[in-house]
Formats: structure tokens, C-alpha cells, sequence
């Protein structure tokens, strides 16, 4: 899931050092992800296209907090 959901990763990353001890605190926390990732389902990125003439420009913006 990491692979396809980059935004996941280091909290996905951090509760999976914990596989062989879980606690119900990790277990929360694995939760909260599930939680977001169910809600975040509908997003994405729409490339349609774009008339040659004019080419393209893609601007991007990222908070890494």
C-alpha cells in the first residue's frame, strides 16, 4: 500500500517495526491510518488532454510537516 499512497509511508513504516509486539496503542494507530486512507479514497490526479498548441504546465505544491 505504501508504494501506491507515498502519503502513508512513514506511519505505515513506524507500526509495522512493532508486527511481532503490537500493543493497543499501535493498534489505534493502525486504525487512524485506515481511517484516513478511507477517507481520502476519492482523491487523485486528473491528466486530461491538453491542446498541443498551448503544451502543458504543471505547477505542484507539497507540505512535508
Amino acid at each position: 500500500m505504501c508504494h501506491s499512497r507515498p502519503d502513508i509511508d512513514y506511519g505505515m513504516g513506524l507500526v509495522s517495526r512493532y508486527m511481532n509486539d503490537l500493543r493497543t496503542s499501535h493498534m489505534a494507530a493502525v486504525k487512524r491510518i485506515l481511517r484516513y486512507v478511507k477517507g481520502t479514497l476519492d482523491y487523485g490526479f486528473l491528466f486530461s488532454k491538453a491542446n498541443h498548441n498551448q503544451g502543458i504546465r504543471l505547477i505542484g505544491f507539497s507540505n512535508a510537516d
